[in-house]
């Protein structure tokens, strides 16, 4: 069987797991970035990476296909099955539609959690634990 990685991506293809963002550069993430380098930054196991361009991602907002987009590109950079994730924004709200993913990348440095739902974690929206099985 195929695994997600193998799986193929929409025509829009993000970058590679982005540059990793050093422990100095965190907290210019909140800094207004209105140039074309507005980037979208993943929190993921604990590192933040610069996943992509939101100038690049434009044409893409529209599109009543983004989340499942979304999923399929977590799915190839991130290694995680679609049924394995939780992308989390910044209201600590969980992105699971195109309208949800607009709202988190709003902000003018959006940035979200990604939880492999396979490792087990606290679910901070709902307040429950979530456990593998």
């Amino acid at each position: 069987e195929p695994s997600p990685a193998d799986a193929p991506v929409p025509a829009l293809q993000l970058p590679r797991g982005g540059r990793r963002l050093e422990e100095n550069d965190i907290a210019s993430v909140a800094l207004p970035e209105m140039d074309a380098g507005r980037m979208l930054h993943v929190d993921f196991n604990g590192e933040v990476y610069d996943w992509c361009s939101l100038v690049e991602l434009a044409e893409d907002l529209r599109s009543p296909t983004l989340h499942e987009m979304m999923q399929d590109n977590i799915a190839h950079y991130f290694g995680i099955p679609i049924s394995s994730q939780a992308v989390i924004g910044e209201d600590d709200r969980r992105v699971e539609t195109a309208a949800d993913w607009r709202r988190a990348l709003r902000s003018s440095a959006p940035m979200v959690r990604l939880l492999d739902l396979r490792t087990g974690f606290v679910d901070e929206v709902s307040g429950g634990a979530a456990s593998s099985s």
